[in-house]
């Protein structure tokens, strides 16, 4: 019941095009750059399927 009761404010869902915007400028400002380099694969995080998650109210 408790775990319940403490995750009941939260919710996902996909991300939007908002949220996008969000995810570019994030990585922009911590990583200086939009793509992600890991194993000699370029990754573009902000065109992959991805979920939000919120606490209610926000």
């Amino acid at each position: 019941m408790f775990y319940k009761e403490k995750f009941s404010s939260y919710f996902m869902r996909e991300m939007t095009a908002e949220d996008r915007l969000w995810v570019w400028q994030m990585i922009r400002e911590r990583w200086g750059n939009d793509i992600v380099v890991a194993h000699e694969v370029v990754d573009y995080p902000v065109e992959s399927p991805g979920f939000a998650d919120f606490e209610a109210g926000e």
